[in-house]
């Protein structure tokens, strides 16, 4: 009895407490008094047991302390102390559909830097922290869409490592490796395309050198065949042949006779033809010289050919062409002269013909021993005339004859122009406005005369098809054509590419070079300060996959609007992917 109205007194001061609290303007005493009281039922229920009244009570108590720490929680964002307020909560008599809902927003924050996590490893193009982003994604359940994008990403960009590693290394099988699953792990054809012509440049290199050091006769020949087939700079593969020359006098016969059909090329001389022809027979394992004697037999037959009296005005202007052109390079350069013969011919005037034909009846314009194949790949940089000069990469180069010795200390420039412009060209060398019937093309902009000759020193600018305009060679098959001109230092006035962006991006280059449109032009008003050196030929579509060019050029098409616009738009794609942007 006496420790039932303890209890009873007790819950009497309770409830007086509370009326008080509520008339009260501050809190300041309660909690005092609070205390007292919740000692002293503190002790009775230590001494007589809880109440049932008082369970309630207590977890009135730990929910009004779960939803204090879940507001701490909710503001710092943190999931794992999300997490820890409900187990407490838990664990101080809450009901767990009270905490269910905490949960499971604990859950979507994991999620959600689970995402962040993901766009910054994206972002970062690191494929360790990708994998490390991927994993912490599975295990909080994010969607399998975001984690594949960063997958692939990873996969790319190792498969691009592995790729750069082997080029580097001149490890073709590693890159024909990749090149097998190169589809799966998001690798484009052109990349491996691209990377597999790198490698094999670069394995050449080094055979080339090992072959050097070692001076075996056998193993020079070998690498000096595949540096050649590899499309390796002719500065490069000259000190091999050199060198072979001194210790094999085998070698020194080869080279003799290669000389021997490099004359005979650049002439008309049946005789002299014939003789090549005839020194070359017997020979054996004269690989390297097989286009020099390919072009040396198609031009004896077109030679007689010609003489033919019974043959039309038209097809032995085609056959003339054709022979001025077969220099014997490479079969490329061969296959091209055929189809330059049969294009050509029809372009030129009457009173272009009768010098051409007048060029034909001597020595060929162009001379075989300077024509090469530009393989694509880095460029290599020579200073001409005091100026940084790139060469050109991706093309076939027909080098002219004629030229003042003085000239080869002059710049290095490029002009973009029509087939149907060429033949005039080359005999009668680039011409003002006005002269020669020459008409204005693509306006004066910046010219103080009005009659200025444009030149550009990078090649991709001058062949961008406002000016070098695409022609066909046959079904799905083009070409353009640029002259490659020497410039006397002082004679030309540099401006701005004035090349609007109706047809380019303005964001990207025109040139991976030549990032910068600062002084991409050069105005020359003096013709006799500027000469045509070579002919730059590069072809696209189907036709083309056996040629020097990039890999985006065999795979033109005609489109809805045409080669040029679909080459165009294949080219800024592929610098976008490269990030070639535009420079200040």
């Amino acid at each position: 009895m006496e420790r039932a109205a303890k209890q009873d007194r007790l819950a009497a001061k309770r409830q007086e407490w509370g009326q008080a609290a509520t008339r009260l303007p501050g809190n300041k005493h309660i909690p005092k008094h609070r205390s007292c009281i919740e000692t002293e039922l503190h002790d009775v229920n230590f001494v007589v047991g809880p109440r049932p009244e008082a369970q309630p009570r207590a977890e009135t108590g730990g929910l009004a302390t779960f939803m204090d720490g879940l507001a701490r929680a909710r503001r710092s964002s943190d999931p794992d102390e999300i997490d820890f307020v409900c187990g407490r909560a838990e664990r101080q008599g809450v009901p767990a559909h009270i905490t269910a809902t905490a949960r499971t927003e604990a859950h979507a924050l994991r999620q959600k830097h689970a995402e962040d996590l993901l766009d910054r490893a994206f972002r970062s193009s690191l494929p360790v922290e990708m994998d490390r982003a991927c994993a912490v994604a599975v295990e909080r359940g994010v969607c399998d869409e975001k984690i594949k994008r960063v997958r692939v990403q990873a996969a790319e960009l190792r498969g691009k490592a592995q790729l750069a590693s082997a080029v580097k290394k001149g490890d073709v099988q590693k890159v024909n490796e990749i090149a097998e699953y190169a589809e799966q792990i998001g690798l484009s054809s052109e990349a491996v395309q691209h990377a597999r012509a790198n490698a094999k440049i670069e394995h050449a290199k080094k055979r080339l050198r090992a072959s050097m050091l070692s001076q075996s006769p056998g193993e020079l020949e070998a690498s000096i065949s595949e540096a050649v087939a590899a499309g390796l700079h002719a500065n490069t593969i000259s000190k091999a042949k050199h060198m072979l020359i001194r210790i094999n006098p085998r070698s020194s016969q080869v080279e003799s006779l290669m000389a021997q059909m490099l004359e005979s090329l650049g002439t008309k001389d049946v005789n002299l033809i014939q003789k090549a022809l005839n020194a070359c027979r017997g020979q054996a394992d004269l690989d390297e010289m097989a286009p020099l004697v390919a072009a040396a037999q198609r031009k004896l037959w077109l030679l007689e050919e010609c003489k033919n009296i019974y043959l039309s005005t038209q097809l032995r202007d085609a056959l003339r062409t054709e022979a001025c052109f077969l220099v014997g390079a490479s079969s490329r350069h061969n296959l091209a002269a055929e189809l330059l013969g049969k294009i050509l011919a029809p372009c030129a005037s009457d009173s272009q013909y009768s010098s051409f034909s007048e060029c034909l009846d001597g020595t060929s314009i162009f001379d075989p021993a300077e024509s090469s194949v530009l393989p694509a790949g880095k460029s290599q940089t020579r200073i001409r005339g005091g100026r940084s000069h790139h060469c050109p990469t991706g093309w076939l180069r027909w080098c002219l004859r004629w030229g003042k010795p003085e000239q080869a200390e002059w710049c290095t420039a490029y002009h973009g122009t029509h087939c149907s412009k060429l033949l005039s060209i080359l005999f009668h060398g680039l011409r003002r406005p006005g002269e020669l019937g020459v008409r204005q093309a693509h306006g004066q902009a910046g010219s103080s005369t009005g009659r200025s000759i444009y030149l550009s020193p990078s090649v991709e600018y001058a062949a961008f098809p406002v000016y070098g305009q695409f022609f066909e060679l046959g079904t799905n098959h083009w070409a353009q054509a640029i002259l490659e001109c020497c410039v006397h230092p002082s004679s030309f006035k540099e401006q701005p590419g004035t090349l609007g962006n109706k047809y380019w991006p303005r964001d990207l280059c025109f040139d991976p070079d030549q990032r910068s449109l600062r002084n991409m032009e050069w105005l020359v008003d003096d013709t006799d300060a500027v000469a045509v050196t070579a002919v730059l030929l590069r072809e696209f579509g189907e036709a083309a996959t056996e040629g020097p060019y990039e890999a985006i050029a065999r795979q033109v098409c005609s489109g809805s609007r045409g080669p040029e616009f679909d080459w165009t738009e294949r080219r800024a794609a592929d610098f976008r992917r490269r990030a070639l942007m535009a420079e200040a």
